[in-house]
């Protein structure tokens, strides 16, 4: 059991913190993905296609680095992808398939190097190429300037509001502002005091 202290979409990773007393059999070392070099080994491990595969371990080589994701580099292939982003990737021929995002690439030494997060496929588009083996992590330095970022409670406020401007205020006689759609049990906003049809004019 975990609870989410905080996530990053893009680079597919999130902080959890463990339940009290919950035993960990052991604790990945994270690498330097800077130190990586083509024909090197690399492990993929994750849960492609839904928990009936969960802990899937595929083989290859890294085959490329600093390699970008955009429409020209995909030359009219389809990027099979649980995040978008504009970052460089880790190219691997490792099988990674949908379900295995998130999950670790690892180096011959157990180092976590990379994340798991697309590929490039020709099922999806107009291309007449056959692709196989085009794998792509996220490289673990990335992450690593998130940890302690990621490692502070996400901060939301607690409401879900509507947004009302100068001619809905006029239309419905009330002030500009964001109008208090519902408020989440527990929230600051509920502890500061506000409810649902309140409209927030100003904040400091």
């Amino acid at each position: 059991e975990a609870d989410i202290v905080n996530y990053d979409q893009e680079r597919d990773i999130a902080m959890l913190k463990l339940a009290e007393g919950t035993k960990v059999p052991g604790v990945a070392e994270l690498g330097d993905s800077s130190a990586l070099y083509v024909g090197q080994e690399v492990i993929a491990i994750g849960t492609p296609l839904g928990t009936n595969f969960a802990q899937t371990c595929t083989k290859g080589i890294v085959s490329g680095v600093n390699r970008s994701l955009d429409d020209e580099s995909s030359n009219g292939a389809a990027v099979q992808s649980e995040s978008e982003s504009s970052y460089e990737y880790i190219q691997t021929d490792t099988a990674i398939n949908s379900g295995n995002s998130g999950g670790p690439l690892i180096n011959s030494e157990g180092q976590v190097i990379g994340i798991n997060t697309a590929k490039l496929s020709s099922s999806t588009s107009s291309s007449n190429a056959s692709i196989e083996g085009m794998g792509f992590a996220i490289p673990i330095n990335d992450a690593k300037d998130r940890i302690d970022s990621l490692s502070k409670k996400i901060l939301t406020i607690g409401i879900t509001g509507v947004s009302i401007d100068e001619e809905r205020a006029k239309q419905k006689n009330i002030p500009e502002g964001v109008g208090v759609v519902s408020v989440t049990e527990g929230s600051v906003a509920e502890k500061a005091g506000l409810k649902a049809n309140d409209i927030i004019t100003k904040f400091d």
